[in-house]
C-alpha cells in the first residue's frame, strides 16, 4: 500500500498545483468502518505559504491525536522552502529531537538547483545525500542527479534524464544507476497528458538486463474542468495488465479535493482500503489561490449550454448533480 500512496500523492501534487490544505486525515477501513490512523496539519504565514507541517498519529485509548514528527520551513520571497528542519517526538524523554535538515537552492527562475539532505548524529548535522538538477535554456528540467556522501566527497549514485514536450512537461524519463563506473538502466517511464500538467496516463517499464519489460501503469481521468475524478493503477502480470487498486476523488465546487478513497482488489471484488480527508478551513485565499486559473479571459455558460453575459473579475461556480461549471474571468 505504501507504493500505491506514493504514486497517488505524486499525481495529486501535479493536479493540485500550489494549493495546500490545512490538514489531511488518513483513515483505514476496518470491520466495516473508517477509523482514524494519522494526519498531517499545515500552518501558513500571512502570504499563504506553508511554514510547518505536523505529522500526528491517532491514539484510540485516549481518542486523541499524538504529535510524532514536525517539519519547519524557511521560505524565500516566492514562498519556496530554502530550509526544512525535521524534529521527532521522543515519548520516553518527552522531548523533541533533531532528525534532519534539508537545504534547497534555486535558479533565477525559481527552479530547484540543489537539495542537500543532512541527518543529525550526536546532535550534529552530517552530510547524507545531495541532489543536483539541470535545465535547458527554456528552464525545462533535463536531468536530475543523486549523490551520497562517502565521508570525504560526494559520490554520484543515480540520474534521471527527461525528454519534455513543447510545454516543458516530461513525456519520457529514464532512470539509471551507477555501477562500477558504468550507467545501468533501471526504469523507463512514458507519460501522456490530458491538458497542460494534468497527467492522463503513465507507463513504467523496468530493465531486465537486455530489454525493457512492462511493469506498471496508471490512468487518471478528469472532469470538464480538469479536476481529477479517478486514478487506476495496473501491474503487468503473466502477459496482461491487472488492476490492483483504484482511487476515487470527490471534489468541492471550487475544484479542491474534499476526500479520496483508495480501493484494492481482494480477489472477489473491490474493498475500501484507505481514505484521505482534506480540510481547507482557514487556508489563506486570494490571488495566489487561483493564480493558475486567472491568467486569461473566458466565457461561461449555463447548464443548458447557453452563453451567459460576461462579467469582469468574476469567479462563477455552479453545481447540479455531477455537473459543475466554474470559470474565472479577468478583463
Amino acid at each position: 500500500m505504501k507504493i500505491a500512496i506514493a504514486i497517488a500523492l505524486f499525481v495529486l501534487t501535479i493536479s493540485l498545483s500550489s494549493q495546500t490544505p490545512k490538514s489531511i486525515t488518513y483513515q483505514t477501513w476496518k470491520n466495516g468502518a473508517w477509523l482514524n490512523d494519522s494526519r498531517e496539519v499545515n500552518s501558513f504565514d500571512a502570504s499563504g505559504y506553508v511554514i510547518s507541517d505536523m505529522q500526528e498519529s491517532w491514539t484510540p485509548s485516549v481518542t486523541a491525536w499524538r504529535a510524532t514528527v514536525q517539519n519547519s520551513y524557511t521560505n524565500n520571497a516566492a514562498g519556496l522552502p530554502l530550509k526544512c528542519e525535521t524534529i521527532v517526538k521522543n515519548d520516553n524523554a518527552n522531548t523533541w529531537d533533531n532528525l534532519s535538515v534539508r537545504q534547497t537552492t534555486y535558479t533565477a527562475k525559481n527552479k530547484i538547483q540543489t537539495s542537500l539532505y543532512q541527518g543529525y548524529y550526536s546532535g550534529v548535522p552530517q552530510n547524507n545525500t545531495l541532489d543536483n538538477y539541470f535545465y535547458d535554456l527554456n528552464g525545462y528540467e533535463t536531468e536530475h542527479q543523486s549523490n551520497h556522501w562517502s565521508g570525504s566527497a560526494w559520490v554520484l549514485d543515480a540520474k534521471t534524464t527527461y525528454t519534455n514536450n513543447s510545454q516543458g512537461f516530461p513525456v519520457q524519463h529514464l532512470e539509471q544507476k551507477m555501477v562500477s563506473g558504468i550507467w545501468v538502466n533501471q526504469t523507463y517511464v512514458i507519460t501522456s497528458y490530458f491538458a497542460a500538467d494534468k497527467i492522463s496516463e503513465f507507463l513504467q517499464q523496468d530493465w531486465s538486463g537486455s530489454a525493457w519489460m512492462n511493469s506498471s501503469k496508471g490512468v487518471i481521468t478528469y472532469d470538464l474542468f480538469a479536476y481529477p475524478m479517478t486514478y487506476e493503477y495496473y501491474e503487468w502480470k503473466n502477459g496482461a495488465w491487472i488492476q490492483t487498486y483504484r482511487i476515487t476523488y470527490t471534489n468541492r465546487a471550487d475544484g479542491r479535493i474534499d476526500y479520496i478513497v483508495y480501493e484494492t482488489d481482494n480477489g472477489a471484488g473491490w474493498e475500501n482500503d484507505l481514505k484521505l480527508i482534506y480540510d481547507w478551513t482557514g487556508v489563506p485565499t486570494g490571488i495566489r489561490e487561483f493564480a493558475s486559473d486567472e491568467s486569461s479571459p473566458a466565457i461561461y455558460f449555463d447548464f443548458n449550454g447557453r452563453q451567459v453575459e460576461k462579467q469582469s473579475n468574476v469567479l462563477l461556480i455552479e453545481q447540479k448533480g455531477n455537473v459543475r461549471r466554474k470559470v474565472l474571468i479577468r478583463e
